[in-house]
């Protein structure tokens, strides 16, 4: 369902990546789990995340540390050609691997 307002994912609405702190604003951030997560279009486009109640169920997914960790301050992202081909390696096999589960 929709981290923000718990709407299933029943195909009425699209689903988008949705990121608690914006990758403009915070691009250390990109590709850190903790900050994304599956959201309809509505809340992620129409109400800029809808960000309270995405706070909320954020806290209760991740815990108030990850979140408190999430709105801290953070070093710049380097990464290497390498590490960058090793995580989309990686998240290519978990894609596979859940498109297995659903079939």
């Amino acid at each position: 369902p929709c981290i923000s307002c718990n709407h299933p994912d029943d195909g009425s609405r699209q689903r988008h990546a949705s990121h608690y702190k914006s990758v403009g604003g915070n691009p250390a951030l990109r590709f850190d789990e903790s900050n994304c997560h599956s959201a309809c279009s509505i809340c992620n486009n129409y109400l800029s995340g809808n960000l309270v109640p995405y706070r909320v169920a954020l806290i209760a997914k991740v815990g108030q540390s990850e979140v408190d960790r999430l709105e801290g301050k953070h070093e710049p992202l380097k990464l290497t050609i390498d590490e960058i081909k090793l995580m989309l390696a990686d998240y290519r096999a978990r894609v596979r691997e859940l498109m297995r589960a659903n079939e």
